[in-house]
């Protein structure tokens, strides 16, 4: 099986990568500091792969999508992990904060899901995994675009797991605490 992980640095994304790799995985680490990807990834056993990827930008998701596919040859699991936990009063959050925080918690995230669910269609199914969040339900306070991202994530969530369920595709998120 081939997996890709995004924020696959640290936190949860390393320690996602490094069970998959005990699994039996090749990983596909992606993330936007190399040196932390490149730690990580000296530690996997199964031919691992770095592919750097800064999902804040337009396109970004689509992007990275294709150029895993030109070093693997297709993927079963994704597990979209990278975020922005933002921290913001309602009256102190400026639409470039918002911006970005949707950019990377929901765009990339969707379009990266779209750009591989072809890949996994053609090898049988897949599974993708959504790093969402409890804030997704509970709406803690300064945290209303954060809130608002992993709300959107369980959304998207139930909707591709619709869409896609019968290509053979599961879709679901988890939902963790502050980690």
């Amino acid at each position: 099986k081939v997996a890709v992980v995004t924020g696959a640095s640290r936190g949860i994304g390393e320690s996602s990568a490094r069970a998959l790799d005990a699994l039996g995985a090749q990983v596909v680490l992606t993330g936007r500091t190399v040196a932390d990807l490149e730690r990580v990834a000296g530690d996997l056993g199964n031919n691992p792969v770095v592919v750097p990827a800064d999902l804040a930008q337009a396109g970004a998701g689509t992007d990275l999508a294709k150029r895993i596919l030109e070093v693997v040859q297709g993927v079963d699991v994704l597990v979209n992990n990278a975020g922005i936990p933002m921290r913001r009063l309602p009256e102190s959050i400026t639409e470039e904060e918002i911006d970005l925080v949707f950019a990377v918690n929901v765009r990339s995230l969707l379009t990266l899901s779209i750009g591989l669910a072809g890949s996994m269609k053609s090898r049988g199914g897949g599974s993708i995994i959504n790093v969402s969040s409890v804030a997704g339900v509970r709406g803690p306070g300064a945290r209303v675009a954060y809130a608002g991202t992993k709300g959107a994530v369980d959304a998207m969530t139930r909707a591709l797991a619709s869409d896609w369920g019968p290509d053979g595709i599961r879709v679901n998120s988890i939902a963790p605490g502050l980690i």
